[in-house]
């Protein structure tokens, strides 16, 4: 017999709807940004503007031995969301309200994959191929995942503040309709590897910003808001609260000076958190035009692939991606289909009437 379950991140009635395309936008816009940032991961600023300009054109650039290639960020992101759609769906049979264990078992079936001898991926998703290939993979997440000492915000295991933690932590803007619970479990998440609290508050943040916007908040200013105001209830806020209000400040006081790569760049290189998550505010709320907020989110000389992937997800929750993101890069995108079917599933799991056959079972088992 299925156990109560609290209201979850996607909205009712006939926002439903729109949330579905806004879930599969965002992670298929992660992918999609990290895949293009990858291809010109450390270009210069000038060198990326001589070949570019300031609008990215509608074609991968190579990276990876080929065009459209998911990053390690992008396969972690995902093994979350598998993780965190067991996690739900064991909450509904048994009661078992955290979802921690699962997010465990999902990094570790990962790693699993990037170390083929060991084998053993359960589940539908984890099996596809495509997530064995070895893609830039952070050293701290392989360090932990690899001793198998996982940390917790209470006690630390690493003081890493790195940036490639931060797309994982999307999926905990689907467990809650409450801010303050989507931003504990988003930090949650990225504290089972990165303990510094910089990466932790800035993943959860990054969750409640992507969880505002697919409540129905229109202003995606309104939606850092509301992170930064959840975020100055934690001790160690202020680098990332003042990140995400420098990102802003142009568009709160309704400024006209253009946004380029070069005023995305004035906020870091990418490779701290806290940066990297401003970056891709400001990248993201400067157009809606895909080609101006991906030049501007990759065109600098940082860490281009996990700005990319932060942004294209906030772009993907905001805007219809299929009708704004260029065909080529939909079509070419490695594992297309398959993140777009994983997460209509975790439309399906967080939405009014999830199911409860034996082969959503199968495809989606849990721990005991």
């Amino acid at each position: 017999m299925s156990a109560p379950v609290a209201e979850t991140g996607l909205p009712g009635g006939d926002r439903l709807g729109r949330a579905r395309q806004a879930v599969i936008g965002c992670f298929a816009g992660q992918a999609i940004g990290g895949a293009v940032g990858a291809g010109v991961q450390f270009e210069s600023l000038e060198s990326f503007a001589a070949t570019h300009g300031d609008a990215f054109p509608g074609e991968y650039p190579p990276a990876f031995g080929g065009a459209g290639r998911i990053t390690a960020d992008t396969q972690l992101s995902l093994f979350v969301l598998d993780g965190l759609i067991r996690a739900h769906f064991r909450r509904r049979r048994t009661g078992a309200a955290d979802p921690l264990p699962e997010v465990k078992a999902a990094l570790r079936r990962w790693l699993r994959t990037q170390q083929p001898d060991v084998g053993g991926a359960d589940g539908w998703f984890p099996a596809r191929p495509a997530l064995a290939a070895k893609r830039w993979p952070d050293r701290t997440t392989l360090d932990v995942l690899t001793t198998g000492r996982f940390g917790s915000i209470e006690h630390p295991v690493t003081d890493s503040a790195e940036s490639g933690v931060l797309p994982r932590a999307a999926a905990a803007a689907l467990w809650s309709a409450a801010e303050e619970q989507v931003f504990e479990l988003g930090a949650r998440i990225a504290a089972l590897t990165h303990g510094h609290p910089s990466a932790y508050l800035s993943a959860g943040a990054y969750a409640v910003i992507v969880n505002r916007i697919l409540r129905g908040i229109g202003n995606p200013v309104r939606a850092v808001d509301s992170a930064v105001r959840v975020l100055r209830r934690w001790p160690g806020h202020e680098p990332v609260s003042a990140a995400l209000e420098t990102a802003v400040d142009w568009f709160h006081h309704g400024e006209e000076a253009e946004v380029t790569a070069a005023s995305v760049q004035e906020l870091g290189e990418g490779l701290l958190a806290p940066e990297a998550l401003a970056m891709a505010v400001r990248a993201t709320l400067s157009d809606h035009r895909f080609e101006q907020v991906i030049a501007r989110a990759v065109g600098h000389s940082g860490n281009s692939s996990t700005v990319g992937a932060l942004t294209g997800g906030l772009y993907g929750v905001l805007f219809d991606f299929t009708a704004t993101i260029p065909v080529p890069l939909l079509r070419d995108l490695e594992l297309g289909e398959e993140i777009a079917t994983l997460a209509d599933a975790a439309v399906k799991e967080f939405g009014p009437r999830p199911p409860s056959t034996t082969g959503w079972l199968e495809n989606f088992p849990f721990g005991k």
